[in-house]
């Protein structure tokens, strides 16, 4: 199988500059890999022109990788029901950044994002909470509570499984995640 590779730029007029956002490379789970990298010259937009691999990301997709300590792809690149190119991906947060001695300063908050390729561009379509120390729900699972261990791809008409547990009673609950036909995803 060939690998298709994909660079998101992530330029936009007007965006806040993020003082230092790491490269990251989705590698999606039949051999694509999506690389998003941030660089503030504007000489990468005559790169583009070159490059057809290069995509540029919304001001929202943006906000969320400049947040992330860690983000990964969950599925392969799919089609929605209205034709939109897209994968899901988890991107982990640090709870409390600016208050590190805080009740949650060495927790996460991981999020599920829905992230469509139109053309040259990545936007973020949907994103949902997935694992929250603030808000006290937590993943589940023999291997811990990252993401990466605790969430596990399904067929279509979902795309991931997981389980996960809150207060005030700490039942541990099965949970199925799928994309609606507004393009939204949907935790059920």
């Amino acid at each position: 199988m060939k690998t298709r590779i994909l660079s998101i730029a992530l330029l936009c007029a007007g965006c806040v500059q993020h003082p230092q956002l790491p490269n990251y490379r989705f590698r999606l789970p039949a051999g694509t890999e999506i690389n998003i990298a941030y660089n503030k010259s504007p000489s990468l937009h005559e790169h583009s022109r070159v490059n057809e691999d290069i995509l540029y990301a919304d001001k929202e997709l943006i906000s969320y990788l400049a947040e992330a300590e860690e983000a990964f792809s969950l599925t392969d690149e799919f089609r929605t029901r209205d034709g939109l190119h897209a994968f899901s991906a988890i991107v982990r947060m640090s709870s409390a950044a600016d208050n590190p001695e805080g009740r949650c300063g060495a927790g996460y908050e991981d999020h599920i994002l829905l992230i469509g390729i139109n053309g040259k561009t990545a936007t973020l379509v949907d994103h949902i909470l997935l694992q929250s120390c603030l808000s006290d729900i937590s993943l589940v699972s023999d291997g811990g509570d990252h993401p990466k261990n605790a969430v596990n791809l399904l067929p279509a008409p979902y795309i991931a499984e997981f389980k996960s547990t809150a207060p005030p009673d700490f039942h541990i609950v099965p949970h199925k995640v799928k994309i609606s036909d507004s393009n939204r995803i949907v935790i059920e």
